[in-house]
């Protein structure tokens, strides 16, 4: 539903949590990176997971930041106003 919904909408940043049912955020990621807009976006991935290999798939797709939870809301709130300048 995101992908489609990023499909119809200009948005400027996503937020994109690892755990979702369906699919993986790393399988979503690479599919927003698949759009012709999806390059451009900034996208921080959240988890509840602190595994390296999720780290690196989600990296290795340009994540622009990558947050572990529990996370402080001012660390996100930091990263989204640095990014959306």
């Amino acid at each position: 539903d995101a992908v489609r919904f990023l499909q119809q909408e200009n948005v400027d940043l996503v937020l994109l949590d690892y755990l979702m049912p369906g699919q993986d955020g790393v399988q979503t990621l690479r599919e927003i990176r698949a759009l012709p807009n999806g390059g451009a976006l900034r996208v921080i991935m959240l988890t509840s997971r602190d595994q390296t290999s999720i780290r690196r798939d989600a990296e290795g797709l340009n994540v622009d930041a990558f947050l572990t939870k529990p996370f402080s809301p001012r660390e996100l709130a930091r990263q989204v106003t640095e990014m959306l300048g």
